[in-house]
């Protein structure tokens, strides 16, 4: 088990979580303690937790330049375990991109997702990178744009 540092003026300082994928409730706790303070990444874009003292490494890429978000909120709500529906939709990607399938980003719509191994463009791609190492393109039209 973790020791959690003691916030000096919140205790164990606690907060409902989130999923940090989709944003709904998850009927989660997280004991914060003295990580107090909101930062992103400038490297890799990480949104994370700290506290004043500890150091200035993002713990996604390991790079120290960051910037400050702000303190957390007395009731602010924090990113913690996904939700059901998000860990479901995580294993059928999981699945859909060991099978052959890639990822894509849109340039037009900024939406991301996954084409499947039946998709000319999956296969065409999957020639060089094949399954089941993750390979991701960005589109300049993707299934969502043709949709609308």
């Amino acid at each position: 088990m973790n020791n959690i540092i003691l916030s000096k003026t919140n205790g164990i300082n606690v907060h409902l979580c989130v999923c940090p994928r989709c944003g709904e409730e998850n009927n989660s706790l997280a004991l914060l303690g003295n990580k107090e303070y909101k930062y992103e990444c400038d490297s890799c874009e990480t949104n994370y937790l700290s506290s004043t003292h500890e150091g200035a490494r993002c713990p996604n890429c390991k790079a120290y330049n960051r910037s400050s978000i702000g303190m957390i909120q007395e009731n602010e709500k924090v990113a913690g375990d996904l939700c059901d529906k998000c860990k479901e939709e995580m294993e059928t990607i999981d699945k859909e991109i060991k099978a052959g399938g890639i990822f894509f980003r849109c340039l037009n719509c900024k939406s991301e997702g996954v084409l499947s191994a039946e998709a000319d463009i999956s296969k065409e791609v999957r020639k060089e990178h094949p399954a089941p190492d993750p390979i991701g393109i960005e589109v300049e039209e993707c299934p969502n744009c043709m949709e609308n």
